[in-house]
């Protein structure tokens, strides 16, 4: 077993985000195949054919994609800001967050006309870890101009300190996932994501922020990240998210009352999360080349690939090709365009350097 503490970089975290963010060339190559109204404005090409096996795909990455990026940004939100102070944090992300959001929503909104002016697409996260963000300078600050604040803070940090590693801090992060899942009205499918600047879907944000909270906590206990990453450790979480998905869509299958779906689906994605944090800390303990091009690439791909993904989904529907040749055909050409217009473009320009920051 290795174990990382006081580390200038957790590469595993660090692979970990990268995957999720890779991911979204599988989930928005599926969207095409999912059979519903809700992607139709983007296929234009009315309801086009539904594959199940495309839909599960596309609702086991849902379970914990999101959630993972929201825990993995609280996690390394609260890095950066005790590391390098709040000037440098708040500099950080207007460069490497609300820049890339601005420009690249405009690039689509603009040049590629997909929806209005304040159209936020994919990069809604973005959007919404602008709010979070702001939240964590403004209640520095007022920890920093009134006692009050810095007394609440610590309270808090110590019943999180005392409970963090019994059963009472997993019953209480589940229960709240849950209930955030219920008034989100989440189901693993994020059917409450804002269109745009002004969809600000409170219910949903609240569920978003419950992530980032865990992952703020998460690093104010390091070694938790080490017990996750024990084998049978991580094995045994993924098994149970594996479990509980199958009991949701059997659940939905039954048409059961959506009451109950919520419990299954809050336990697929809590065990997802901390079974995926612990697998890839465990096989990605050091920071390895071939890793670390691909998580420099993984923002770009991120910020880039709904273009391909989206002109190869029109086309391909269009020419009636079956839809798991084309499900897989698209993730493969979208994967590498990306990657080339990062390699050939980005990695040693200006954008390459906003992203990822000086080669």
């Amino acid at each position: 077993m290795y174990f990382q503490n006081n580390v200038d970089r957790y590469h595993g975290l660090d692979a970990l985000r990268a995957f999720a963010m890779i991911l979204g060339i599988v989930l928005h190559s599926g969207m095409f195949y999912l059979g519903s109204d809700d992607w139709n404005a983007y296929s234009q090409s009315g309801v086009p054919e539904h594959n199940s096996i495309i839909s599960v795909i596309f609702i086991f990455i849902h379970t914990w994609r999101m959630p993972i990026f929201f825990l993995l940004a609280g996690f390394f939100a609260r890095l950066l800001f005790y590391r390098r102070g709040s000037f440098h944090f708040t500099r950080n992300r207007f460069i490497r967050i609300v820049l890339p959001l601005i420009f690249v929503s405009s690039i689509y909104n603009f040049i590629f006309l997909w929806g209005s002016w304040n159209n936020l697409h994919h990069l809604w996260f973005l959007y919404y870890l602008v709010y979070l963000y702001i939240f964590v300078i403004s209640f520095v600050y007022l920890m920093n101009k009134f006692p009050i604040f810095t007394r609440i803070s610590n309270f808090f940090s110590s019943i999180v300190d005392l409970f963090f590693n019994s059963l009472i801090y997993f019953m209480f992060f589940i229960l709240a996932l849950m209930l955030s899942k219920y008034f989100s009205h989440d189901l693993g499918m994020f059917q409450q994501q804002p269109n745009n600047i002004f969809d600000f879907q409170f219910p949903f944000f609240a569920y978003c922020t419950l992530f980032f909270l865990i992952g703020w906590i998460l690093n104010r206990n390091p070694n938790f990240i080490n017990i996750l990453s024990f084998k049978k450790t991580w094995i045994i979480n993924i098994l149970i998210g594996i479990a509980s998905l199958i009991s949701y869509l059997g659940f939905l299958s039954y048409s059961f009352n959506p009451f109950f779906l919520f419990i299954p689906a809050s336990l697929s994605t809590w065990f997802f999360s901390i079974g995926l944090i612990g697998f890839f800390h465990y096989v990605c303990p050091e920071g390895r080349n071939w890793v670390k091009y691909i998580v420099d690439a993984s923002y770009w791909i991120y910020l880039f690939h709904l273009l391909p993904v989206m002109m190869l989904g029109i086309i391909f529907l269009s020419t009636g090709l079956q839809p798991l040749i084309a499900f897989f055909s698209n993730i493969v050409i979208s994967t590498i365009l990306s990657v080339a217009t990062y390699h050939g473009f980005i990695r040693y320009t200006p954008i390459g350097w906003v992203l990822n920051g000086r080669r």
